[in-house]
């Protein structure tokens, strides 16, 4: 619940306008187990167009938010990520019937 502010003659059940602050880093959070953490750096690996793994260095906020390294839509792997190289050829996962 919150306190009525005492400079605002605002009552319950009226209506209002609120402007917010939307912090940066409002992407979705990545799995713990694609990422990599090197040399006090966090990583994970992008999966480029044509299947190829790259490392890629990344930001993440306490909520492992991505703050910074990597744009909507790309691509990571989450599986395997200990065991991949650069420029390994990855393919995804597909869930198959009965599966």
């Amino acid at each position: 619940m919150m306190e009525r502010p005492r400079e605002h003659n605002i009552l319950p059940g009226m209506s209002g306008r609120v402007a917010l602050s939307i912090p940066q880093g409002t992407s979705g959070a990545i799995p713990k187990r694609a990422i990599i953490h090197d040399a006090g750096k966090t990583f994970v690996w992008q999966v480029n167009p044509q299947g190829m793994a790259h490392k890629k260095e990344i930001l993440l906020d306490e909520h492992q938010h991505i703050l910074s390294g990597l744009n909507d839509g790309d691509l990571i792997a989450i599986s395997g990520v200990g065991e991949l190289r650069e420029g390994q050829r990855v393919r995804p996962w597909v869930k198959e019937r009965g599966l």
